[in-house]
């Protein structure tokens, strides 16, 4: 599993890195205000493919849909709710 610190000089919120191996996990910490569904929105339109974004409550989970749906306006994204 990898880590990535968003103030490291190998982080950048606009092109964040993304699993390039089957099973790989990364994880990404110390975002703030809206900058992980940013980060997450950027993601998405660099690569197709199903992603799992998992939270730690109801209230977070549909914060980052409406705020990846904001981010990801020109591109159809289809999101679940588990």
């Amino acid at each position: 599993m990898n880590r990535l610190n968003p103030t490291s000089s190998d982080f950048s919120i606009f092109a964040p890195s993304i699993p390039k191996h089957k099973g790989q996990t990364l994880i990404w910490q110390g975002l703030m205000g809206c900058g992980d569904a940013l980060a997450m929105a950027q993601a998405f339109r660099r690569s197709a493919g199903l992603y799992l974004v998992v939270t730690a409550d109801t209230q977070t989970s549909l914060r980052l849909e409406h705020e990846i749906r904001f981010f990801c306006t020109q591109q159809t994204s289809e999101f679940f709710l588990l």
